[in-house]
């Protein structure tokens, strides 16, 4: 995820959990450089370090050179994926339609 996308995901951490969902960002640095930049973004929600890409790559976002698309991801309960959407480079996400997609599963 970018650091456009994750404040932005902060910012909207209350209408999340007003949706009894759990917000998680996962990269592909390691978990010092993970920890370090969410402390420095003051997340509320856990970046995980994925230094293997065994999520990234499971998820099907790993990039050549070892780098992850900026992607969201919604997960229903039983563990399949609801929505996702792959962001460009520098594309800041419009949210409205995970949301839609969070509300549905409600």
């Amino acid at each position: 995820m970018c650091s456009l996308q994750l404040p932005g995901l902060q910012q909207n951490l209350s209408e999340f959990q007003a949706l009894n969902t759990e917000v998680l960002g996962i990269s592909v640095d390691s978990k010092h450089s993970s920890a370090a930049f969410a402390e420095h973004l003051h997340l509320d929600f856990p970046l995980i370090s994925d230094f293997n890409k065994e999520v990234t790559t499971a998820y099907g976002v790993l990039r050549e050179g070892g780098y992850a698309e900026r992607a969201l991801f919604v997960i229903d309960r039983d563990g399949k994926i609801a929505y996702s959407h792959v962001n460009a480079i520098g594309e800041v996400p419009d949210n409205g339609p995970m949301f839609e997609a969070l509300r549905q599963l409600q």
